[in-house]
């Protein structure tokens, strides 16, 4: 599971998700971009944020652009989950649960171990 902002994000109130790939293989990079993604029944405004999965190394990196909704009770992570797990459930590294630490300008990075 790959989670950079784990929450009641609501695609159909406005912003969209993007994806594309950069490099040549065997050293892609894709990145899935969630801009400007408003959270269910909070606000107008939205946040934005990518992850980017690095093929040779299985480097994994979150990106966080505007985490603000406008309403302090889901801005910055306030409500979400931040981390990875593997498929097992068995090995992962949870970076925020429900803590106001995904701020504009923030990079988390994990790779294998």
């Amino acid at each position: 599971m790959i989670s950079p902002f784990w929450d009641d994000l609501y695609l159909p109130a406005g912003g969209a998700i993007y994806t594309t790939v950069t490099g040549t293989a065997p050293n892609r990079v894709w990145v899935v971009e969630w801009r400007n993604v408003p959270h269910y029944g909070a606000s107008t405004n939205g946040v934005t944020f990518e992850v980017q999965l690095v093929e040779s190394a299985n480097h994994i990196w979150f990106l966080y652009q505007d985490t603000t909704f406008g309403y302090s009770k889901f801005d910055n992570g306030t409500s979400a989950t931040s981390g990875v797990e593997n498929a097992a459930g068995a090995a992962g590294n949870q970076y925020s649960y429900n803590t106001p630490v995904l701020a504009a300008s923030k990079v988390l990075h994990f790779w294998p171990q």
